[in-house]
C-alpha cells in the first residue's frame, strides 16, 4: 500500500497522551518534586506559540510552507530538548497536547518523507508502493550519512544544505524532525503510534527500527558513560552494548537493589522494560514503588535513562538513610536473615536486629538497651 494521506486516520479520538504525569503510576509523586514550581510559561510564549502554530499546516508538499512547517516544528522540538527545567519543558509539552499538534505533525512527516516535493498532486494520490520505496531510498542515500546519526545541533550551518534541495529536501527534513521526535518527546510518539492503523503502523516500526533505534540507543548509553560519578551516588551502573542491556545496583553498607533495563527492537515505540531484584528485608509494596516511580519519568516525562536513575536516587536515599549498623551484630543487614534493624529503643533511639535484641536479652538475663540500659518492659 501506497503512503496516503487518508491512511492516517486516528483509529479513536481520546487524547494521544495522558497530560496527568501521576495517573495511574500508583505513587504520590507530584510535578513540584521535579523543580521549583513556576507559572510556565510566560504569557508571551504562549502566544508566540500560537501564532506560529495557528495557520502553519503542511498544505501541499509541493508548497513552500511545508518547509516552514517543518522548520517551525525543528525549532519547537531544539528549544524543548535545550530547556533545563522540568515544570516548564513538561508546561510545553502540555501546549502539544492540548493542540493536539503532535498528531498533524507525525501524520505529515511520513507523508512527506516518501515523496518529492516537485511530484504533482495526482502522482502522488496514484503512488504505489514499490514507487515509494524507491523514492525513500533516494532520499536516505542523498543525506550522505546515516540519518539517525545526524544533529544540526552541533553544525547549524549544515541544515542550509540538508534543506536546500527541490527534490529531496522536504523529504530529508521529514527525517531529521522525526527523530527529534523520537529523542524529545518520545512518550507522545509511542502513544500516537499506539493508535494508528495497522498497515501505517507497520510502517512506522520499519523506518524506526531501521534507521533510528540502534544511534538512539547508542545515544543513551552514551550519555550513561558521560555522568559524572558523584550524580550517581550510591548507584553503580554496567553496560552490556552487545545485548542492550543495562545494569544498575543501589547499594548501601551490605543493602543492594539491583535493576535491569533492557532496550527492546523498536525503541522508542516500545518502551525500556525494567526488572528489579529486592533485597529481602525491603517490602514489595516500596520496591514496585521507586520502579513505579522510574516508569514515570522515563515513560511519562520523556527524560532519559540516566535521568530516571539519578532522580528516584533521593528516594532510596532517603529512606535508607535512616539505618545503621546493629551495635550488637555490627552489621546492617542481619547476616542469617538479611533483616534491617527495626527494633528501635524508645530512649536513645537505636535500632537493632529483632533476632539480635532477642539473642541479647537471653545473654544478659535482663531485657536492657545496648546502647543505653534501658530497660524494656516485656
Amino acid at each position: 500500500m501506497a503512503v496516503k494521506s487518508t491512511d492516517w486516520v486516528i483509529e479513536s479520538d481520546p487524547k494521544i497522551a495522558s497530560k496527568d504525569p501521576i495517573q495511574s503510576d500508583g505513587t504520590n509523586l507530584t510535578v513540584s518534586e521535579f523543580s521549583v514550581l513556576y507559572s510556565a510559561p510566560p504569557e508571551f510564549l504562549i502566544l508566540t506559540l500560537e501564532n506560529l502554530f495557528k495557520n502553519t499546516e503542511s498544505g501541499g508538499l509541493n508548497s513552500q510552507t511545508s518547509l516552514i512547517f517543518l522548520l517551525i516544528w525543528s525549532i519547537y522540538l531544539t528549544l524543548l530538548q535545550s530547556l533545563d527545567n522540568r515544570q516548564v519543558r513538561f508546561d510545553l509539552l502540555e501546549y502539544i497536547l492540548d493542540k493536539q499538534l503532535h498528531v498533524q505533525l507525525l501524520e505529515n512527516l511520513f507523508l512527506m518523507m516518501y515523496h518529492s516535493s516537485d511530484d504533482s498532486e495526482s502522482k502522488r494520490k496514484n503512488a504505489d508502493l514499490e514507487e515509494d520505496e524507491v523514492f525513500f531510498n533516494q532520499v536516505l542515500h542523498s543525506c550522505k550519512q546515516p540519518i539517525g546519526e545526524i544533529d544540526f545541533l552541533e553544525n547549524p550551518l549544515k541544515f542550509r544544505n540538508f534543506v536546500v534541495d527541490r527534490r529531496f529536501g522536504i523529504a530529508r527534513s521529514a527525517l531529521y524532525v522525526y527523530r527529534q521526535c523520537l529523542i524529545t518527546i518520545p512518550n507522545i510518539v509511542r502513544s500516537w503510534y499506539q493508535m494508528v492503523k495497522a498497515p501505517q503502523k507497520s510502517l512506522v516500526q520499519q523506518i524506526t527500527k531501521k534507521h533510528f533505534t540502534g544511534s538512539l540507543i547508542s545515544k543513551e548509553l552514551n550519555q550513561i558513560r558521560k555522568t559524572d560519578r558523584e550524580e550517581l551516588g550510591n548507584f553503580k551502573i554496567m553496560i552490556i552494548s552487545s545485548i542492550n542491556e543495562i545494569n544498575a545496583v543501589y547499594q548501601c553498607n551490605q543493602i543492594q537493589f539491583f535493576l535491569k533495563f533492557e532496550f527492546p527492537l523498536d525503541y522508542p515505540l516500545s518502551p525500556v522494560e525494567i526488572q528489579f531484584t529486592k533485597p529481602n528485608d525491603v517490602s514489595n509494596e516500596i520496591c514496585l514503588k521507586w520502579v513505579q516511580r522510574l516508569k514515570l519519568f522515563l515513560h511519562k516525562m520523556n527524560c532519559s535513562l540516566i535521568e530516571g536513575i539519578i532522580m528516584i536516587k533521593p528516594n532510596m536515599d532517603r529512606f535508607f538513610e535512616g539505618f545503621e549498623e546493629c551495635i550488637i551484630c555490627l552489621f546492617v543487614l542481619q547476616p542469617g536473615n538479611g533483616q534491617l534493624p527495626r527494633f528501635t529503643c524508645y530512649q536513645c533511639r537505636k535500632k537493632y536486629h529483632i533476632s539480635c535484641i532477642r539473642k541479647w536479652f537471653r545473654t544478659n538475663h535482663t531485657p536492657s538497651c545496648p546502647q543505653c540500659k534501658f530497660v524494656f518492659k516485656v
